[in-house]
């Protein structure tokens, strides 16, 4: 036998092993792509599951599917906006009721001085926000009794006491079971009338769960209430206020549990410190 037939046969049989480790391999491709079959269908299946169960659990029934961003509830709750924006409405409608006589005109304040006249407000950009909305004309108001200052607080620099000049009022948005009510509080305003050189003292304002909202606590807590106790979802609570002619946009709403939240965080870490102590 010569070379030639030597390596011929060893080429054969060279080709051969080839063959056999292509069928393998073809083989091992064949199974594979079984296999990804099979696993394609069962991601399929399992994601078929998977929307079930988001729907049952995030369905129409709960607030949670068609608005994802009540979710998402920042504790630390940001006040109202500026004064300018709560003009708007009567919401913060200053209100000079001069009770003393005096002439038809009354000089310009001062700066920093009580104005009646609202101030100019900026056109707003074609899509920005409309700003706050108010309560329909027939909502009824309620009067309470106004707030006054101490009478060791409404002196002048001299020790005298000044006289009431009149109120500033703010309309607040309260609420009574069923029904929206205006809580018109009225703060004393003291001071010299027609002087502009004597500064005037104006009740201050009682601390709210929202420093500068247009809602009371009752308001905001019932928010929350009905929200964690009776389990009514936000977007109901709006849908229901829109149906009484009360524009209360689920932002509002979110803003009130936000407020009652970060308002609880003292107890909530309480808790936490009672929960530690008894380990």
């Amino acid at each position: 036998m010569t070379a030639a037939d030597s390596e011929l046969i060893a080429l054969r049989a060279e080709n051969r092993l080839l063959r056999v480790q292509l069928d393998e391999r073809a083989q091992e491709a064949h199974d594979l792509r079984a296999a990804n079959d099979e696993l394609t269908a069962k991601v399929g299946a399992l994601e078929q599951r998977l929307a079930r169960m988001t729907k049952r659990i995030f369905g129409w029934s709960s607030e949670r599917r068609s608005h994802p961003e009540q979710q998402r509830i920042a504790l630390e709750f940001v006040p109202a906006a500026d004064a300018a924006a709560a003009l708007e409405c009567g919401f913060v409608a200053e209100q000079l009721s001069v009770l003393d006589a005096g002439p038809a005109s009354v000089p310009a304040a001062a700066p920093g001085v009580m104005s009646s006249a609202a101030p100019k407000r900026k056109p707003r950009a074609p899509g920005s926000h409309p700003g706050r909305r108010c309560l329909p004309a027939d909502t009824e108001v309620i009067l309470p009794e106004p707030i006054t200052v101490p009478e060791d607080e409404r002196l002048d620099e001299h020790g005298q006491p000044l006289p009431l000049l009149g109120y500033r009022t703010t309309d607040l948005w309260d609420f009574r079971p069923g029904a929206y009510v205006i809580r018109r509080v009225r703060r004393a305003i003291y001071g010299r009338p027609f002087s502009d050189a004597d500064a005037r003292i104006v009740a201050a304002m009682p601390q709210r769960l929202i420093p500068g909202g247009k809602m009371t606590d009752a308001a905001v807590i019932h928010t929350v209430v009905e929200k964690f106790a009776d389990h009514l979802p936000l977007y109901r609570q709006e849908q229901r206020a829109n149906r009484q002619g009360i524009h209360l946009s689920r932002s509002t709403l979110l803003g009130h549990v936000a407020a009652v939240a970060t308002a609880m965080e003292p107890i909530y870490q309480a808790l936490i410190r009672q929960v530690r102590a008894a380990r």
